[in-house]
This record gives C-alpha cells, sequence and structure tokens, in this order.
C-alpha cells in the first residue's frame, strides 16, 4: 500500500508543479499554465472517477461469479494490470516529452496525464480490496511524494542553474525519468506481493510451460524484426543470449528447486547478458548507454551476491525484481538521451523478462481455466481501454467516450446475465461497518472535495503573482509531507483513535479533528474572496506579499490532515463495527471493513470529479465576466445582494461544469493551448 500510495500522485505531482515549464518546453504562453492546469486536473479526476467505477465493476465480478482460487487471482490480475499500466504510461510520457520538437507532442502529453489518472482509480480500488489493512501506510506514501518532489525540484534547479542546461527540458525530463523508474520498480514489487499475498507460492506446471514458450515466441519475434530492419550483428547476439537464457530458465522448470535456479541465473547470466549488451551498444557508438549498463551489471552482481548470503528465498524474490527495473532504469537513460528506439526495445524487454520470472519464480494459478469467463471480461476491458486511448489521441473524443461506456455497459450486462451469483456478498457486515466508519467517511470525503477547487488554480496561480508559484507549490508538498508523516506515527502511537468515537466508548474527544475545518473554510473562502476583487487592497497584499502564499499552504495543510485521518481510520472502525461482540476478527470481518474502506475512496472522487468541475467553471466564468468589465460592460452581480450573487455564480458554474463535462470529450488541446 506504501508503493500504491508513492506512485500514484507521481505524475499528477509533474503537471502541479512542473507545468509551467514543461509548457515552454512545448512553446505553449506561459498565460496557459492556469488553463492546462485546470483541464488536466478535471479530466484526470474524471478518468481516475471512470477508473474507480470499472475497478468496482471488475471487483463484483470477481465477488460474484468466482469463488476460492479463482476470485483471488482473477483479483490478483487486475491489480498486477492496473501497476503495469501506470508504468507503461510514465514510459510513454517521457519517451514524448523527450522526443517532442515544439508543441508536436503536446496532445500526447496531454491525453497520457488522463490515462494515468484512469489506471490511478483502478490501483486505488485493487489496493484497498487487497490490502485493506494498510491503509495507513497508503496515506503515508501519497504524502512522502510530496516531499521527495520538493526536494528533487529544489536540487535540480540549483544544478541546472549552475550547469547552465535548459531549465525548462531537463528538470522535466528527469522528473518523468524518475517517475518512471519508481513507476516500473514499485509494479515488480507490487507485483510479488499481490502474487503472495494471501499463499504460500509455487506455481502449476500450466504457466511453467507457458513461461517458456512465451519466451520462444518473444524470442522469435525480436530476432526476426532486427533481421528484416538488416541488423544481422544483433539478431545474431540476441540468439545467443535467448538460448542461455532459455537453458538456465528450462533448468529452473525442471529442478526441485527454484530459489537455488533463481540465484544460479542471477549470479551468472545476468550480468552475462548485461555485458553483451554493453559491447553492442559500445560498438554501435552508445558510449554512455553501454556504461550505464555495464554499471548496471556489476550492480546486480554484488547484490545477487549480497542476497545469497542472507537468504536463498530472498534471493529469488530479488532476482524476479531487480534485473527487469535495472533494464527499465537503463531504458529511460536511454530515452533520457535521445535514443528511442533502443530505449523502447529495452522498456518490452524488461516488462516480458519480468512476466517471465515471475511465472517461473514466484507462480502463476495452475488452473486458471477455472476463471475462463472473468478472464475473458478483463481482457474486453483491456482492449476496450486501448482502442479509448488511440481514438482520443486521433482526435475523436466524443467516439472514444461512447465505446468507454458502451463498452463498460457490455461487461456489466454480460456479468448481470452470467447467471445466479455463485458467491453472494453479505451485505449485513458491510452495512455494520458503514455505520461503524460513517465519521472518518466523511471526514475524508469532506477533505478531498473542495481540496482542488482552490488549490492550485485559485491558491496560489490566480491570487499570488507568478514569480512564487513554484516555490509555493514546493512548499505545499514539503506541508503534505509533514502531514502524511505526523498523522502516520499518531495512528501508529496513537491506537484509541482507530476505535469509535462515541461515547459509550469515550473516544468521543476525536470529533475535535473537525477542527481542521476551520482553517481550511475559512482560508478557501479568503482566497477565493480574494479572485472576485482583484483590485482591493486586501487581494494586492495577497498577491504581492506573503500572506497569498501562506494561506495557500495552511489550506492544502489542513485539507491534508482531513484526508489522511480519514482513511487511516477508516478500515479500523468498520472492523469495529463488522466484529461487533467477536473476541477476534476472522477473514470475512476484515474482507468486510476492506469493502468500506473501497467505499471511501469511491465516495470521496465522486465528490473530488464534481466539486473540482464546479470550480474550474466558476475560474473561467469569472475570468470570462472580468474580461468584459475591461471592455466596458457592466460586472453582472454589481446590484445583487449576497445571496444572490452566491446563487449566480453557483448556476453559472453548474451550467459551465456540464458544458465543459461535454466538449472535453472532443476538446482541441493544440488549439486551447496554442491560441491567442
Amino acid at each position: 500500500m506504501f508503493l500504491i500510495g508513492f506512485n500514484i500522485t507521481q505524475m499528477m505531482n509533474v503537471y502541479l508543479v512542473g507545468s509551467e515549464f514543461a509548457l515552454k518546453r512545448f512553446e505553449v504562453s506561459s498565460s496557459k499554465v492556469s488553463l492546462f492546469i485546470a483541464s488536466v486536473q478535471s479530466v484526470s479526476s474524471l478518468a481516475s472517477l471512470f477508473g474507480l467505477v470499472v475497478g468496482v465493476i471488475l471487483l463484483l465480478i470477481g465477488d460474484n461469479f468466482l469463488s476460492g482460487d479463482s476470485k483471488k487471482w482473477f483479483h490478483k490480475a487486475g491489480a498486477i494490470l492496473s501497476a503495469f499500466f501506470l508504468a507503461l504510461f510514465a514510459f510513454l510520457q517521457l519517451k514524448y516529452f523527450c522526443s517532442s520538437h515544439g508543441h508536436q507532442y503536446v496532445v500526447q502529453y496531454y491525453w497520457l496525464h488522463v490515462a494515468t489518472g484512469f489506471c490511478v482509480g483502478l490501483i486505488q480500488m485493487y489496493g484497498f480490496k487487497i490490502f485493506g489493512e494498510e491503509a495507513s501506510y497508503y496515506s503515508l506514501g501519497i504524502q512522502l511524494i510530496g516531499c521527495f518532489v520538493s526536494v528533487l525540484h529544489s536540487i535540480l534547479k540549483r544544478i541546472l542553474s549552475w550547469m547552465h542546461l535548459d531549465i525548462n527540458f531537463w528538470l522535466i525530463a528527469i522528473h518523468l525519468f524518475v517517475v518512471f523508474f519508481v513507476a516500473f520498480l514499485g509494479f515488480a514489487v507490487f507485483t510479488v506481493a499481490v502474487v503472495k499475498h494471501g499463499q504460500g507460492g509455487g506455481s502449476g506446471s500450466s504457466s511453467q510451460g507457458f513461461a517458456v514458450f512465451a519466451f520462444l515466441i518473444l524470442l522469435i519475434i525480436l530476432t526476426g524484426s532486427f533481421v528484416r530492419s538488416g541488423h544481422k550483428g544483433v539478431a545474431g547476439s540476441l540468439v545467443l543470449v535467448g538460448l542461455i537464457i532459455f537453458t538456465v530458465v528450462t533448468y529452473a522448470l525442471l529442478s526441485d528447486s527454484s530459489s537455488q535456479s533463481a540465484a544460479v541465473f542471477a549470479a551468472v547470466i545476468i550480468p552475462t547478458i548485461l555485458a553483451i549488451l554493453s559491447g553492442l551498444l559500445f560498438r554501435s557508438g552508445h558510449g554512455a548507454a553501454a556504461a550505464s549498463l555495464f554499471f548496471a551489471g556489476f550492480v546486480s552482481v554484488v547484490a545477487s551476491i549480497a542476497a545469497a548470503v542472507f537468504s536463498s528465498e530472498t534471493f529469488a524474490v530479488l532476482a524476479v525484481v531487480m534485473f527487469p527495473t535495472i533494464l527499465a532504469f537503463v531504458s529511460g537513460l536511454m530515452i533520457l538521451y535521445g535514443f528511442m528506439f533502443w530505449g523502447s526495445l529495452f522498456f518490452l524487454v524488461s516488462v516480458v523478462l519480468f512476466i517471465l520470472f515471475t511465472a517461473a519464480v514466484v507462480g502463476f494459478p495452475s488452473e486458471p481455466s477455472k476463471a475462463l469467463g472473468a478472464w475473458a471480461l478483463l481482457l474486453i476491458l483491456v482492449v476496450l481501454m486501448f482502442l479509448t486511448i488511440l481514438l482520443f489521441q486521433a482526435g475523436h473524443g466524443t467516439a472514444a467516450f461512447f465505446l468507454f461506456l458502451g463498452g463498460v455497459g457490455t461487461v456489466v450486462f454480460t456479468s448481470a446475465s452470467s447467471g445466479v451469483s455463485k458467491n453472494p456478498p453479505s451485505f449485513d457486515k458491510f452495512k455494520l461497518g458503514a455505520q461503524a466508519a460513517w465519521a472518518p467517511i466523511v471526514m475524508a470525503v469532506v477533505g478531498l472535495a473542495f481540496l482542488y477547487v482552490i488549490y492550485p488554480v485559485i491558491g496560489p496561480i490566480l491570487t499570488v503573482e507568478s514569480s512564487r508559484h513554484h516555490t509555493i507549490l514546493i512548499w505545499c508538498l514539503l506541508l503534505e509531507a509533514t502531514s502524511g508523516i505526523t498523522v502516520y506515527l499518531w495512528l501508529e502511537k496513537d491506537t484509541n483513535i482507530k476505535k469509535r468515537w462515541h461515547s459509550e466508548s469515550g473516544y468521543h474527544y476525536y470529533f475535535f479533528l473537525w477542527l481542521f475545518f476551520i482553517p481550511y473554510f475559512g482560508f478557501g473562502m479568503t482566497l477565493l474572496w480574494a479572485l472576485h476583487h482583484p483590485n482591493s487592497g486586501f487581494a494586492k497584499t495577497l498577491k504581492f506579499g506573503v500572506w497569498g502564499g501562506v494561506m495557500s499552504c495552511l489550506y492544502y495543510f489542513s485539507a491534508e490532515n482531513l484526508v489522511n485521518i480519514g482513511y487511516g481510520c477508516a478500515y479500523d472502525h468498520a472492523l469495529k463495527g463488522v466484529q461487533g461482540t467477536e473476541s477476534q476478527a476472522n477473514e470475512q470481518h476484515k474482507q468486510a471493513a476492506s469493502d468500506v474502506g473501497t467505499l471511501n475512496v469511491f465516495l470521496a472522487n465522486i465528490f473530488l470529479v464534481l466539486f473540482t468541475f464546479l470550480g474550474n467553471a466558476h475560474v473561467r466564468n469569472l475570468m470570462m465576466y472580468t474580461g468584459k468589465v475591461a471592455e466596458g460592460h457592466v460586472f453582472p452581480t454589481a446590484s445583487m445582494n449576497g445571496f444572490r450573487s452566491c446563487w449566480f455564480w453557483f448556476s453559472c458554474a453548474s451550467s459551465g461544469a456540464w458544458k465543459n463535462f461535454i466538449s472535453m470529450f472532443s476538446l482541441d488541446i493544440k488549439k486551447m493551448l496554442l491560441s491567442d
């Protein structure tokens, strides 16, 4: 859960903190930064909600139409695929940014943020379903990434300035490279954790045979493609490397000790492969990439020996995670230095090798045919997602939207017509858990729902001078980390906070935590008032003084406290409610509490999307009317009292939010960003 939280907000931090630099790379005016952030924020939030909806549907399919090991593996496969696509989109983001000339790939850059939002929604649902008892680690991971990004940007800006390099390119390129590497590492570790969760390992013969067969097919395809393109030397080396890998993997499958086989593989074959590939790169003139790869081989040998000293089981898992992650790291470096083809090839190889290693060492289910219908539905959703992305990139936004809705409807209809549920869910336990956890659920929903109404578009971007935007955003990330770490330590130290807050238990005083709502609401309304009265003395004080930044940071800090406490306590409150008077919680109790955790995430994101659209529509309407006033028109609320004025702006925001929702599926990104 820590890795889930650490990974899912990575890409969001790129567009929130780095858009000012990234858009200069795409030759987009700095006046479009707030518009870009608001647009990405709205569409990504909606995509995340779509991901949550699809996640709920998949969870219902698994719970209602599968049972036993088939159900477990169906959920695990969905979680692994979600993490993989998160890493894939991070890789594509890096590739498009580094290879762009002018505004060539600005559309792909935009929609990859949106696609990432979809994966974030999926992986959240699966994470809380499988690891619901570790919700506090999830919040901690989200907060630590803020601290990590703030430190990364601060150090990189100083280093790049000292080296006289282009900050607009290298700051975002290195950030995206770090995002990709961490996402792939998270995918590898998360996959192993998911596969080993709730079972003792072991792989069936069918999965082992499939691994060998898939590897041979891949080897033939890659070799043929190199021969066809004239790279016969590379093809020959690939055959040699492939035969070595095939021999060792076959030995691993026939051996009684898979961990021993993994040890042989990691200690001998990995550095051999890396050395051969390093030589090929040196021969092709790619010295920097070759040196990096050779260094990776050296590190892998040292790590393999160290792991062998401690534990053979650790060694086996390390072999599964380490080698593909090193290859992914090298592929990111190649993309960073402009070697697009080699970087893409290395990424493909790292993904395939990771799948094969996991199948051979960790183990996949030996009888996947039991879940054939559910696997088919999952495949349909994956194909639909790819088609949707292709249509978006081709500019057919409306068609993509209806394809997505139609696909989800097809899956739901297929599930509903599959017959009577084999494993009906226990709604009674779920209801008890939801009733017990209502306080932290409401706290998380309120904290997350209004957060992006103000931050970052209104405070700090539109109420503070532009030269201080990046500094304020960095401080917000540091405060986010402070909130996450503090709440995590508090939850670990004070176990009473995880018990139900009511007078009978004696812990009702925890309701005082709602006092965080006072600065949250107060500073938010203050920044909104300053936006409506830009010529007032108070608004100018916020704009050119320190108070605009202080209010933005405290607003964000208060919201994060509410969200972290809500997410951290919901599972335990639900578990206490489901458990009732029983002395010890069983597996059914824990499952019902995990379902309440997924409900918490789902509700919070629904309100997040709703209020984000309302907030961004309000900002657009206000800027439109402000422009008309500059042309000589009267401000629309000049003669209205407070109540009528609020109702006017709410009506306009509601109408604008609906129009923005409809138009975003056919949005011309280049026209929006490049028009005067």
